[in-house]
């Protein structure tokens, strides 16, 4: 938050032993020590009757936690009503005003205050594009990438929204986010470098395994675990040791299926499928439901070359929840290896009808479509990812070949072009436009 960032700490609201609020009465008596109440609790600052709304109501919004449990937001943000009409966020003015709308408490926020200063778009637009793969997303979160000025966990979560294929640029931010003085930022630009072939893995995740920070130095193990032979000499004792820190980390929750997984994809990156296995099958063992343990143990099964096995472990998790979308996402995976195409098809389908959200369930599924000649539907398909996620590089390169190999070059090379303006440096892209264009 910007009260963090200037210095204010949790014991300048609340006692440091019994964690009540340090002044009794209105909670805004605590805002008031550093923000004067002749100032902010005023009806010219928040528009309210002052007996009706305390600072934390438009500052501090509560959310439930775990359903039944009311905390409140420390982040202290600004009220802005005009983000959630945008990205579908929550907003406090609507906490109280159920029945109104949030395009009326933009509106009644522009009345009062304004409009909001022009300049970057807030961090919030930049987010949701990424997360939605709106057009121009890899400027945006580039530029946010470069905004010093914006909190660490803001440019750590853009990380993780980074497009891919990745840029000469994207390299090199991700090589500043690993050099960063904020171990938030280098955890998260670590994780990004599981898109990288090994040995660029190797070369830019290798320094981190002595990092200072614990946090930074298992995940570069983890990152590094299947690029282990790509390992100098030099790195590899440095290894072993951070490989031991994973491991113990995970075991100090032992009790939660998730860790368990976590071992399991760790032990299986280090090409130990027998231990590998037996982590994910205590993950079950804690959890039956766990469908990520599951999923990753029928994946062990296709590593091994068992596929009948695979289609038996997901066959099994479906009988626990038939509607789980990536258990029928990976079961239709496991068909067509097996050569059932019609029931492998039933199975995509279903993950793409329970998430439509998940733009893979839906892209995999036409892709599949396709594959049997079913070209128009799956273009259809396509399509309406492309309407809800303009710039997800393999929808928009699926719609070109696919329209270029049915003879449509038009429609491919307009595809093309918009592969090429949000991609201008990936050769691939280049050939396949100037491939269109003779």
């Amino acid at each position: 938050s910007k009260m963090y960032r200037a210095g204010v700490t949790c014991s300048d609201c609340h006692d440091p032993h019994s964690q009540a609020l340090k002044i009794d009465g209105a909670v805004s008596n605590v805002c008031s020590q550093c923000h004067g109440s002749t100032k902010f609790a005023r009806t010219e600052h928040h528009f309210h009757e002052s007996s009706a709304v305390e600072c934390v109501d438009c500052h501090m919004p509560a959310r439930n936690y775990m359903v039944i449990d009311a905390r409140r937001d420390h982040s202290f943000r600004i009220p802005r009503p005009d983000l959630s009409v945008a990205t579908g966020s929550p907003d406090a003015c609507i906490n109280c005003h159920s029945e109104q709308t949030n395009a009326w408490a933009a509106a009644a926020i522009e009345n009062w205050y304004g409009k909001p200063s022009e300049g970057a778009p807030h961090y919030g637009l930049v987010l949701h594009a990424g997360r939605n793969q709106a057009a121009k997303q890899r400027e945006l979160v580039g530029k946010l990438l470069d905004a010093r000025n914006e909190p660490g966990i803001v440019r750590a979560t853009a990380f993780g929204l980074m497009a891919r294929p990745f840029a000469t640029r994207d390299i090199e931010q991700l090589r500043q986010g690993l050099q960063s003085g904020d171990p938030l930022l280098r955890v998260s630009a670590l994780r990004m470098l599981a898109a990288l072939p090994p040995d660029a893995r190797v070369a830019l995740a290798a320094p981190l395994l002595g990092d200072p920070v614990r946090g930074v130095r298992i995940t570069a193990a983890s990152i590094l675990a299947v690029a282990r032979d790509y390992l100098p000499s030099t790195s590899k004792s440095a290894f072993q040791l951070a490989a031991t820190e994973y491991i113990t980390a995970q075991q100090s929750m032992a009790e939660r299926p998730e860790a368990h997984t976590n071992l399991g994809n760790f032990f299986r990156d280090l090409g130990d499928l027998d231990a590998a296995g037996q982590a994910f099958a205590k993950a079950l063992f804690l959890q039956s439901h766990w469908i990520a343990a599951r999923i990753n143990l029928a994946d062990l099964h296709r590593l091994r070359g068992d596929n009948a096995k695979s289609i038996y472990e997901l066959e099994q998790g479906l009988a626990l929840d038939p509607e789980d979308a990536s258990l029928n996402h990976a079961l239709g995976l496991a068909m067509i290896r097996a050569g059932d195409s019609d029931d492998a098809l039933t199975h995509l389908a279903k993950a793409a009808e329970v998430a439509p959200d998940n733009i893979r369930y839906t892209f995999v599924y036409a892709i599949g479509l396709h594959s049997l000649a079913k070209t128009e539907k799956a273009l259809q398909l396509l399509g309406s990812i492309h309407d809800r996620h303009a710039a997800d590089f393999d929808t928009v390169w699926a719609l070109a070949t696919i329209n270029r190999d049915i003879g449509e070059i038009d429609r491919a090379r307009n595809y093309a072009r918009l592969l090429a303006a949000e991609h201008p440096d990936d050769d691939g892209v280049r050939q396949l436009l100037q491939s269109l264009r003779n």
